[in-house]
């Protein structure tokens, strides 16, 4: 019997091949951007005098935000930054904001701290981002309303029950959150009268009501989902009179309700404030010690107050009030939390500010020139330099072997084999930021991190690299990959040539990312359970299986969007918020231009349920039953997922076939020129 080969369905839908090959070759000749990442390292073994000073520098910096930031509210915020904002915009100018707090606190904060100018310049960016993020989310409320109406709202004067001519905003959440869904609605009362009274009367055609009544659950109030039938007969008449008073009074309970569910829908965000590390490290072991020695004497005393030994010892409330007492003392004393240093710029070798990253040829090393300490700081000592250390942004600077008088400390880096492989390249393109005049370079901006080991009871540090690269050229797409996100089922991957037939389709699951990742042992990868991976590694994991396919196929990837689904989903809709990939899009911008790919398409306004991928017919009511997507139009069958996956390749072929060769630009003429002629 001859062998039957899989039908290939006709891509009726897809655009002509001849127009998207021109499409590919017009990416091909296409100047790729500059791609910009994050290179983390965490600074090699700081001695003890390293780690103090730079304890102080953090504490400092943080005690210093902190007091601004408070200034800053007290001075109205959004009136203080209103010429800032964007035109007809709710967002607003960051880089201003940031030199607005320096020109208002630069002498102020140099008078009262001992603070580096560099890393003063950038705490005013770091405050900066997060004032104005504030800014834009009250800027936004305001302009829908959405202040207005809280301000309303918490006005309001609850009109019974124990907080009568009590506002809102008086009350807690959880008060305001029982109104607003834990109180009886009408229908509930009147259904927990007609069951009440139908236990309480004694008539015999109430029987088949009564057998429903005992297994009526109470739907509010401090019964809440108890059963009636376990309840006596005076708890059924009490609860009879409360259910009727709130019947009574149920326009009121309306009213409370919806203004309650106004209250909750928005909550204006608080000012950002931050807590300083206002304790040192003896002080903190000292109090953390009497703390607990506080509680085992609290453990040592009697159990009962009755007994005789007992006499003049704590009461039950006296005791309660002891031990929250000791709670927050113990909690005073924790670890504190600390700014995250940051500078603006990476050129600390050619002026005495900021950042720089140095190589060393001898070694093949990175090393880290940071000016974090004040001229008239204690720790202050003489910059040793040991062999011949070149900077990575102008690589015609370099630092000799010898001893020199700066504020500035050399680190030793340590980070895995991708991040020094992007170091390396990082290197290696300096001289392409240099060619045509710029003044920047690879290494843009630092910060600098502190974080506690509880189990070493140790301080470590790590510095974040904005780190940008140059693409010479992009590699010509051979074929299209559609990524369709099922925040319910998963990720599905359609491979596709330019000439619209699939060469493969299938899901991305944890096997198959283990294996395109050439993990050691897929099979215990796949095993991993979803609580055993942060979000963020199974995002950079699923970014980086999508670029490794990309690279096998040579392929432009087109992921789908999922701003179609709502935050708070109808019946018949899926949860928007639940999958990462929009983060995974954002990895796949910067992942495939390093390898000479061009960025993901964003492919918009996708329907899963009713669009066909091969024919690209969109049907008026969803042709799925049974999870098989029948097209009414091409014929084709397929799982809606796989489906979907192939919609979003096909839509990119017509994206390639869209695009046009640029035009030829027209020669300007010299006036000066014909003039003479």
């Amino acid at each position: 019997m001859a062998e039957t080969t899989p039908r290939r369905w006709p891509p009726s839908g897809c655009p002509s091949e001849m127009l998207v090959e021109r499409g590919c070759r017009i990416i091909a000749t296409s100047t790729p951007g500059d791609v910009f990442l994050t290179v983390s390292a965490r600074l090699h073994n700081l001695g003890l005098r390293k780690t103090t000073a730079h304890l102080q520098v953090f504490d400092i910096a943080t005690k210093a935000a902190q007091w601004m930031l408070r200034d800053i509210r007290r001075h109205e915020p959004l009136h203080l930054f209103a010429a800032y904002r964007k035109r007809d915009s709710t967002s607003y100018n960051t880089d201003r904001i940031a030199d607005e707090i320096g020109r208002r606190y630069r002498a102020t904060i140099r008078s009262r701290f001992t603070l580096n100018s560099s890393v003063f310049g950038g705490l005013c960016s770091h405050l900066a981002n997060t004032i104005s993020s504030w800014l834009q989310k009250m800027t936004a409320a305001e302009k829908k309303g959405q202040l207005r109406r809280y301000q309303e709202c918490s006005m309001f004067f609850v009109t019974f029950g124990k907080h009568k001519e009590k506002t809102l905003k008086e009350l807690g959440r959880d008060t305001i959150f029982g109104y607003a869904f834990l109180q009886p609605t009408q229908a509930q009362c009147e259904t927990t009268l007609r069951y009440l009274d139908a236990l309480l009367s004694d008539l015999p055609e109430e029987a088949v009501l009564r057998e429903e009544a005992e297994a009526y659950r109470v739907p509010s109030g401090r019964r809440r989902g108890d059963v009636l039938g376990s309840m006596r007969p005076e708890t059924w008449r009490r609860l009879r009179l409360l259910t009727q008073r709130d019947l009574d009074r149920m326009g009121q309970m309306d009213e409370i309700r919806k203004v309650a569910h106004d209250f909750l829908r928005f909550t204006p965000p608080n000012f950002p404030e931050m807590r300083s590390g206002v304790l040192a490290p003896t002080r903190r072991e000292d109090l953390r010690e009497v703390s607990l020695q506080a509680l085992r004497d609290y453990g040592a005393l009697p159990n009962s107050a009755d007994e005789e030994e007992a006499a003049g010892y704590l009461t039950a409330n006296e005791r309660a009030l002891f031990r929250a007492l000791q709670q927050r003392a113990y909690a005073a004393t924790n670890t504190p939390r600390y700014i995250t240093l940051q500078w603006d710029r990476g050129d600390g070798a050619v002026k005495p500010r900021d950042v720089a990253l140095l190589y060393e040829p001898a070694t093949g090393q990175y090393r880290l020139l940071a000016h974090i300490l004040h001229t008239e700081s204690r720790h202050r000592r003489p910059l040793v330099v040991r062999g011949d250390l070149v900077d990575v942004n102008n690589p015609h600077i370099h630092l000799g072997s010898r001893e020199r008088p700066s504020i500035a400390n050399l680190y030793e880096l340590e980070f895995s084999g991708r991040q020094r492989q992007l170091l390396d390249r990082a290197r290696r393109e300096a001289a392409l930021w240099k060619d045509k005049g710029q003044f920047s370079g690879a290494v843009r901006s630092a910060k600098l991190q502190a974080h506690y080991d509880a189990e070493k009871d140790a301080w470590w540090f790590e510095v974040m690299l904005a780190v940008g690269f140059k693409p010479q050229r992009y590699r010509t797409p051979q074929h299209v990959v559609g990524v369709h996100i099922n925040p319910k089922l998963g990720w599905f991957i359609s491979i596709m040539g330019l000439d619209g037939n699939v060469v493969e389709q299938f899901q991305l699951d944890e096997l198959r990312i283990a294996q395109l990742l050439t993990n050691d042992n897929p099979s215990y990868q796949a095993g991993l359970r979803r609580t055993q991976r942060t979000a963020k590694e199974r995002s950079h994991r699923y970014a980086d299986a999508i670029t490794a396919l990309c690279d096998q196929y040579d392929a432009l990837c087109a992921v789908e969007n999922m701003s179609y689904r709502r935050a708070e989903p109808g019946p018949q809709q899926l949860q928007g918020q639940a999958d990462n990939s929009r983060t995974v899009f954002q990895h796949l911008t910067y992942t495939l231009p390093l390898i000479d790919l061009p960025a993901p398409l964003d492919s918009k306004g996708v329907a899963p349920r009713r669009d066909c991928g091969a024919c690209g017919y969109r049907h008026e009511k969803s042709p799925v039953k049974d999870g098989v997507f029948r097209c009414e139009h091409c014929g084709r069958c397929a799982p809606v997922a796989v489906n979907a996956a192939c919609e979003v390749a096909r839509r990119a072929l017509w994206t390639l076939a869209a695009k046009k060769p640029p035009r030829p630009k027209k020669a300007k003429t010299d006036v000066h020129n014909l003039a003479q002629m």
